[in-house]
């Protein structure tokens, strides 16, 4: 007779046991194996290649196509203000005096930007020809004050030889200036003649095709060292030319002023030089 209630504790322990041990046992999600198996694919899975370094295109008017390595960026060489905007945090010593005003520095950054981008954008299929240079080679002309064009014509290499010509006809050469940032460094009053200097900071995107094997490669112009898309510095003398002055017709639609001098890519960040005649 005291085997049954015997038998009977025995089975009821058993289970609550069981129970216990299931209850402190941690659950297992059915995203686990899934999610395990996606980390593991995405280690083991490499980046596609990536287009070959080429170096930048020189604007300089004075020389060949540039040849100097990557320059380190400052940390204020980005952007006009801490928003990433193009409104500057503060105009420099002189602006106010001179009777400029802060819209007058947003059409001179308005102005360098649209000549970095004129004057790095290229298209093989718009370069004029051989013999007469023109389109995308040209298309930064028009925002030159007199002297700086007559420089332009007589001494840029985008005109005076073939070279830069061949090199983009020849890898059919498609290049795209991305995401402009400018910054306005600086002022000076010259005799009767107001300056500014505007720093634009910008990345290449190209496509070229290899002359030799015929491979097409396209992206955005990296840094050999880093492999990082390469940020270029252009540096833009302005000239004041009053809005009330500069006429009907105008480059876009008058700005107040025009570009005297640039440089692109100068060791250490240096600015260009006032030349005269501006």
């Amino acid at each position: 007779m005291w085997l049954k209630p015997g038998l009977i504790s025995v089975v009821v322990v058993l289970t609550v046991g069981f129970l216990g041990l299931a209850l402190l046992a941690p659950a297992v999600s059915p995203h686990s194996t899934a999610t395990q198996a996606t980390t593991v694919a995405q280690q083991r899975s490499t980046p596609g290649a990536t287009p070959r370094t080429r170096r930048a295109l020189s604007p300089v008017a004075t020389a060949p196509p540039s040849r100097h390595p990557p320059q380190a960026l400052s940390p204020t060489a980005t952007g006009a203000s801490d928003l990433g905007n193009w409104v500057p945090v503060s105009l420099p010593a002189g602006w106010t005096g001179a009777g400029l005003t802060l819209g007058d520095a947003l059409f001179a950054e308005r102005t360098a930007v649209t000549f970095t981008d004129r004057e790095m954008s290229l298209d093989y299929r718009a370069v004029g020809t051989r013999a007469q240079h023109g389109g995308t080679l040209t298309a930064a002309v028009f925002l030159l004050t007199p002297a700086a064009r007559e420089r332009f014509r007589q001494q840029d290499v985008r005109v005076t030889t073939n070279q830069l010509y061949d090199l983009v006809v020849g890898e059919r050469l498609i290049q795209a200036v991305i995401d402009p940032q400018p910054r306005l460094r600086a002022f000076a009053i010259q005799g009767q003649q107001q300056f500014a200097w505007v720093e634009v900071t910008f990345t290449l995107w190209q496509s070229l095709t290899d002359p030799q094997t015929g491979q097409s490669q396209q992206g955005l112009m990296k840094d050999p060292t880093s492999q990082q898309p390469r940020v270029h510095r252009m540096g833009v003398l302005l000239v004041r030319v009053p809005p009330a002055s500069q006429g009907a017709n105008a480059p876009m639609g008058g700005t107040g002023w025009l570009v005297s001098n640039y440089v692109l890519d100068s060791p250490g960040g240096t600015l260009p030089p006032i030349v005269q005649p501006a």
